[in-house]
């Protein structure tokens, strides 16, 4: 009994210090789910020009470097780099702004294999049914 409740104590600080850590790295680095899931509502260009992203011909993490060098010439999605010029800056934005670091500390808690599922049966839901029709010349 004791060892269970240990176990569950345990649990439960693991939980509370990944939150904490994940509510600091979305504010480090401004990642607000909120504001990018806005901007590439409100600018299809933005979420056109994100879709013509080819990934870097490099391995590992100077891959990740580049991808995140190319986004950051679309516009700034992430980070601090325009914050000045933007609308969370002004009366209920900034708590907009911390409820989207909310969010991403929240989503991060479930972890990377919770996502991959849930991704996999999002691409398997996709290829259920009819495939389209296709005309033959």
């Amino acid at each position: 009994m004791q060892r269970a409740r240990a176990l569950c104590n345990y649990k439960r600080w693991t939980k509370l210090i990944s939150f904490v850590l994940a509510l600091l790295v979305a504010g480090l680095f401004n990642a607000d789910p909120i504001h990018l899931a806005d901007t590439l509502w409100q600018r299809p260009a933005v979420a056109a020009q994100l879709a013509k992203l080819d990934p870097p011909a490099v391995a590992g993490q100077d891959q990740a470097l580049a991808l995140l060098q190319q986004i950051e010439t679309v516009g700034p999605l992430l980070g601090w780099g325009g914050f000045t010029h933007d609308s969370r800056n002004q009366g209920t934005g900034f708590v907009l702004m911390l409820l989207g670091w909310l969010v991403a500390a929240g989503a991060a808690m479930f972890g990377a294999p919770f996502w991959f599922d849930v991704l996999q049966r999002f691409v398997q839901l996709r290829g259920t049914g009819r495939p389209p029709r296709t005309s033959t010349p």
